[in-house]
């Protein structure tokens, strides 16, 4: 039996980066399209903030600083603030359930100190790839732990089962599968997010810079996507194999425009891939450090090194970065290998 439509208010806590901020935003919205009485509140870092701001299905935004993730600024002043919001919550909003994507136990604990016993999180199997990325939360800890098995499956298909489970725990409709369909697109324009958060992540300049100039070739123009404070260095990098107009390195809001109108996203391990899915525009993902399916969107296609290091994946903690090899899986994937693949994946 499902509940009757009168409003309720869920909260979701998304404690890392932009990536996980998308792949949340995806969750919100398919259970909120199924069960539109559902409203959010979204406990997130500043940085993310923009990406859940006037949203249909989310009623407040409530900004905060982290003690987890792979960068964070987490001093007494955020712990402070911090522990003022979860007594806010507490007590002054009463959320019909809480939820996070990730199973980790400092996100558990935060769910379970605002929202007590209805806090849900995904209980990874030891075999999970996700076991070896988090910190994960034992299971007498989560009264609403959701068993997580299978594995060599996307996260998109993970936190749909994850969804369903709250749903049907709750009494809610089953949350609906929102799939982004490619959008047709001829512009032969091509986008290119070069840069990452970490060594393991990036792939090197001149590799960047060939894989240009052969796109150029077979007749595609290329945009460059960046964050504000990053478009020093890629005029630097860049302005001399595009044009100035085509660094694009806007808000959030301009991103997502700007990667709706592409044929075409090469990106790295990080969140404009998961941007680029949510508009429908397929993507090439340059990942060899961490599980190539897990992090990739359904239409995307993966480009990666194999065999060339014996701890791949190293899921980006780099044993290797202090040897003569250093991000040697990412170092040696040939521009003529992501043309390829790019090529396959512009021809349908």
């Amino acid at each position: 039996m499902h509940r009757s439509p009168t409003t309720q208010q869920a909260l979701m806590i998304v404690s890392r980066e932009f990536g996980d901020g998308l792949l949340a935003l995806r969750s919100i919205e398919s259970i909120s399209e199924a069960n539109p009485e559902i409203k959010w509140t979204v406990w997130c870092r500043p940085k993310t903030a923009a990406l859940f701001k006037q949203h249909q299905h989310i009623d407040c935004v409530i900004e905060n600083e982290f003690p987890m993730g792979a960068k964070w600024n987490f001093g007494f002043r955020q712990a402070v603030q911090l522990l003022k919001n979860i007594v806010r919550m507490r007590f002054r909003r009463r959320f019909l359930f809480s939820m996070d994507l990730l199973g980790d136990f400092r996100e558990a604990s935060l769910g379970i100190a605002t929202n007590g016993r209805q806090h849900y999180s995904p209980s990874w199997s030891q075999q999970h790839e996700l076991s070896g990325l988090i910190r994960t939360a034992p299971r007498w800890m989560l009264s609403n732990a959701v068993p997580m098995t299978t594995t060599g499956q996307s996260v998109y298909q993970q936190y749909q089962q994850l969804a369903t489970q709250v749903c049907n725990q709750q009494g809610l409709r089953p949350p609906v599968n929102i799939d982004s369909q490619p959008q047709p697109n001829s512009s032969k324009r091509v986008g290119i997010h070069p840069t990452g958060t970490c060594p393991s992540k990036s792939w090197p300049l001149e590799h960047w810079l060939s894989l240009i100039d052969q796109l150029h070739e077979k007749g595609y123009r290329v945009a460059i996507f960046g964050a504000p404070a990053e478009r020093p260095q890629l005029v630097t990098q860049f302005s001399q194999h595009v044009n100035s107009d085509d660094i694009i390195t806007g808000s959030l809001a301009e991103f997502e425009e700007a990667t709706e109108g592409l044929d075409l996203l090469v990106g790295l391990d990080s969140f404009s891939v998961h941007m680029a899915y949510r508009k429908g525009t397929p993507s090439v993902v340059l990942n060899s450090a961490n599980y190539p399916l897990l992090w990739t969107p359904p239409n995307s296609a993966i480009c990666r090194t194999e065999g060339l290091c014996n701890m791949q994946p190293c899921l980006h903690k780099a044993p290797c970065a202090d040897s003569d090899d250093a991000y040697i899986c990412m170092t040696q994937l040939k521009p003529e290998k992501v043309l390829t693949e790019t090529l396959k994946q512009l021809s349908g």
